[in-house]
């Protein structure tokens, strides 16, 4: 007999967020039975000998009940640090809170155990307004629920900690529109500020960066020009000894980044091309330096070979075999265990927040995608933010915290699983900017070059004409942007 899943929804008739979950779960060829919070008891009786698992959406715990009563696991969504099960009184509370970002999880509860473990979690941006950040969650978890059901190994738990489900009242309705009314008023605020990064080096041991006084350290380059800014910096030494740096050069005026090269303070643009260029990750291979820069608009991922005396770039490079058509966004790739993995994000698909692998034999591929790709959905730890480095024997993959600003910090995550199947990674350590530092408002690369540490960290500057910039930048992205290069493949 097949065995089926138990679906609770919240009334008789289910939304179209519950219905488009059943029809997920349906999707994974298991039998799914749909009942209401208020007649549950009476379809279980009539189906217990079917039903494998219970999914919980009622946000009363039921479930929970069901599970005691019958010895059957149930699956429920929780909210936030104190694991609430009424999950959109619990996204509420959050909201009025300022909570950074939103912390859903997928907590499976088991009668033997009498608490519930996390099956799998994600961050989520905090949006602007109650209802954006409920509707965001919904959209998010109607695949999500159905993608974890292969999960019964307690090996394969996010978090093996037991946790215990609470539940709470909604926030009083002034409270909300108070909230709704401070986040418009910053949004009002930030749209008269420009981000003026720019980019530094540390030299020193690469332990510096795990001991909290990193950025007190930073030889910065000058500052900017009006207007421009210095970013995602990587680098190499040359056979003097010379640190070559390689960065964003970017000009709000146009609206575009610009990959640069800088020796000892002489900055030349190697790399200008028709669509928006940044992050140009260096990777060696074999006894050649490639730069991989983001150029998401284009959609066609490529390495460009790269010296201290090498000529501008032509508008192709070697193209990476399989990634054609994805708007890939700082990707970053290392080699571990005999193969290459390239992490990164995807410009149509929250490119702050879910996180997608890939893995080849060669570097330029074939790229062959990770089976649980997306392998994370962290807004505090997934776009990737530097090269991966070693670490007391551990491979460290630097991301970056972008839940209450973009490129608020560094996130070092310590890659504990990684196979074409699995993959599982924790924080280690954050580096954050200095607070009396000129860039103190947030950094979102780091780079380890032997005994030196390549940074960046940005501050916001005042401007009257941030608006006009903000509008012609997105207004010439589109604009540069071919047909068909956002791809879903």
């Amino acid at each position: 007999m097949q065995q089926s899943v138990l679906l609770i929804t919240q009334s008789s008739i289910p939304s179209d967020w519950e219905a488009a979950i059943k029809a997920s779960i349906s999707a994974t060829d298991r039998n799914t039975i749909v009942c209401s919070a208020e007649t549950y008891s009476q379809t279980i009786e009539a189906t217990r000998s079917e039903i494998a698992l219970i999914i919980d959406l009622s946000e009363c715990g039921v479930g929970i009940d069901l599970a005691e009563k019958h010895d059957i696991p149930v699956r429920l969504l929780c909210h936030g640090p104190d694991i609430r099960m009424d999950l959109e009184n619990s996204i509420q509370t959050g909201f009025v809170e300022h909570q950074p970002y939103i912390e859903i999880r997928i907590v499976e509860w088991r009668t033997e155990n009498k608490a519930a473990k996390t099956v799998d979690l994600c961050r989520l941006r905090s949006r602007k307004t109650p209802a954006r950040s409920i509707g965001d969650v919904r959209d998010r978890t109607v695949n999500w629920l159905a993608n974890t059901l292969s999960r019964t190994d307690d090996a394969t738990y996010y978090d093996t900690q037991k946790i215990q489900i609470t539940s709470g009242i909604a926030p009083a309705s002034w409270r909300l529109r108070l909230t709704t009314l401070i986040n418009l008023a910053r949004i009002v605020k930030e749209q008269c500020l420009v981000e003026e990064w720019n980019v530094g080096t540390i030299k020193g041991d690469p332990k510096l960066i795990f001991n909290g006084s990193l950025m007190n350290s930073v030889d910065w380059l000058p500052p900017n020009p009006s207007l421009c800014f210095r970013g995602d910096p990587f680098g190499w030494h040359d056979e003097k000894g010379n640190t070559v740096l390689l960065y964003e050069g970017f000009d709000f005026r146009d609206g575009k980044g610009r990959i640069v090269r800088n020796i000892n303070g002489k900055e030349e643009v190697i790399g200008d091309f028709a669509c928006h260029a940044s992050y140009p990750f260096l990777i060696q291979n074999g006894d050649q330096l490639y730069a991989i820069p983001e150029m998401s608009e284009k959609a066609s991922p490529a390495a460009y070979p790269v010296t201290s005396i090498s000529e501008e770039w032509e508008e192709s490079g070697v193209l990476l075999d399989g990634l054609q058509g994805i708007p890939l966004v700082d990707a970053s790739i290392t080699h571990h265990e005999g193969r290459y993995w390239l992490f990164g994000t995807r410009l149509d698909q929250d490119p702050d927040t879910t996180l997608y692998a890939w893995h080849a034999d060669s570097l330029f591929g074939p790229w062959s995608p990770h089976q649980c790709n997306p392998i994370k959905t962290d807004i505090t730890s997934s776009r990737p933010g530097g090269t991966p480095f070693i670490w007391q024997g551990r491979l460290i993959r630097p991301a970056q915290d972008c839940s209450t600003t973009y490129g608020a910090a560094v996130v070092l995550n310590q890659i504990e699983q990684l196979t074409p199947r699995e993959f599982k990674e924790k924080t280690v350590a954050i580096v954050k900017p200095a607070p009396r530092s000129r860039y103190r408002d947030g950094l979102h690369t780091l780079s380890v070059v032997d005994n030196e540490i390549i940074i960046d960290a940005k501050r916001h500057v005042f401007h009257p004409l941030a608006p006009y910039y903000r509008w012609r930048e997105v207004l010439l992205s589109k604009q540069r942007k071919s047909p068909g290069d956002t791809d879903s493949s």
